[in-house]
């Protein structure tokens, strides 16, 4: 059973995020980069409660969880897990609503 569901936007994250590493880092660190971030997305579900809210980026119902350079946005009370984007931090504010 999937614990966790890739919105449109986070596939698209995902894509973009994937790209980026096989122009500037190679296949090596795309799997690694991947793997990782899996890895904190299968965190994610186990552990829904550890993200923390931010008001002043979206709605109540939205957590947030920073890895390394990336900001997971999900959507806490949803199952399986709901992630909104994956945002690789250094882009910006994610312009979330």
């Amino acid at each position: 059973m999937t614990r966790f569901l890739l919105t449109p936007r986070a596939q698209q994250d995902l894509h973009e995020i994937r790209r980026w590493y096989e122009n500037k880092r190679g296949a090596a660190a795309v799997r690694k980069t991947l793997r990782d971030i899996r890895s904190q997305l299968l965190n994610l579900a186990r552990h829904p409660e550890i993200g923390h809210i931010q008001e002043d980026l979206a709605s109540l119902e939205h957590r947030f969880w920073t890895h390394r350079q990336f900001l997971i946005v999900y959507l806490r009370d949803t199952s399986p897990l709901q992630i909104v984007t994956i945002w690789d931090a250094r882009r910006g504010d994610p312009g979330l609503e």
